[in-house]
């Protein structure tokens, strides 16, 4: 819609509007990946200081392939905190004690 009213030469309010921009700056991009057909795959951050992360779901395993601009985030961050949290729901779902 914005780029139909710039197309159009118009600049209607909403698109100025502050919460406008700040909702669309995405810092986590996610998308699944989950197909017999592809095993892994991914794709780049949409912003500078953000994450993409590619993931599958699958029956017996789970994963996903995160990118990042190595100057602005930390893949290696997410990856770990990914991982901790999988261990976490593993927890939880085999009704082990988890605190």
């Amino acid at each position: 819609m914005r780029k139909l009213a710039e197309a159009s030469g118009k600049s209607p309010q909403l698109f100025q509007d502050s919460a406008y921009s700040q909702i669309n700056y995405n810092i986590l991009s996610t998308s699944t990946l989950s197909s017999n057909g592809l095993e892994i795959g991914g794709f780049g951050p949409v912003v500078p200081d953000g994450l993409g992360v590619g993931y599958s779901i699958f029956d017996d395993w789970l994963g996903c392939n995160v990118t990042c601009y190595p100057e602005h985030a930390s893949a290696a961050e997410f990856v770990e905190s990914f991982g901790k949290t999988m261990e976490d729901l593993r927890t939880v779902l085999d009704g082990k004690n988890f605190k």
